[in-house]
Formats: C-alpha cells, structure tokens, sequence
C-alpha cells in the first residue's frame, strides 16, 4: 500500500479479475488510496456480477464502470453480445463467446449506477 501514495492518482486503474473470487480486495485497496479505476473482467458472467456487486458494497466513489475485456476480434465479441458465434475466436469459441456475452448483458441488466 505504501508504494501507491508514490503513484500520480491522475492514472486510471484497469482492476483484472477473470475467474471467480470470494472478495476482490484490490477494490478496497484503490478504493482506500483513492484512484480512480475500472472493474474489468472477463467471460464469466458470474465474476462480472459478483465483481461489480463487491465493487458497489465497498468502493468510496472511484469505480468509474465495467470495462468489457476480450481476447477476440471486435466481430467475434459483437456476435456474441447477439448471441451469435463464430469459428474463428478462440480454441473453444462457443463456450467463451457465449460466457462473453452473458457477461455484457449480466452488466447491462444487472448493474448499480457507478458514479
């Protein structure tokens, strides 16, 4: 925590949590040296609402959203926000897009006003 204050807080912190946790203390942790930060996960729906719910309990008014991360092209992450997918995204592309999109329309449906 003590390397954080040395940290200009102008910067916007990218919070990564891809798989499922009990808590995301890092919240806490950026939330408590006050910088600004994005929740960011992945394709797991159930993280990206468990995450964003953490957030809403614990952060002091620095979590600016969700950003929607991918490691798919924008067409690929587009089809599966529309339920739709294609070959070309990853080693098991249905699977991931499909978590991909329940991830995008959990946050749409399911969030709490961040700031």
């Amino acid at each position: 925590f003590e390397a954080l204050k040395l940290v200009d807080k102008d910067l916007v912190i990218c919070d990564w949590h891809y798989e499922v946790c009990k808590a995301y203390p890092s919240v806490d942790v950026f939330s408590e040296a006050r910088f600004n930060f994005w929740i960011c996960p992945w394709r797991y729906a159930r993280n990206a609402k468990l995450f964003l719910d953490y957030a809403n309990a614990h952060e002091k008014g620095q979590a600016i959203g969700l950003m929607l991360t991918t490691w798919c092209g924008f067409a690929d992450y587009a089809d599966a926000v529309e339920g739709k997918f294609s070959p070309n995204a990853l080693k098991d592309p249905k699977k991931t897009l499909t978590s991909l999109g329940e991830t995008y329309h959990t946050f749409v449906n399911a969030r709490k006003a961040l700031r």
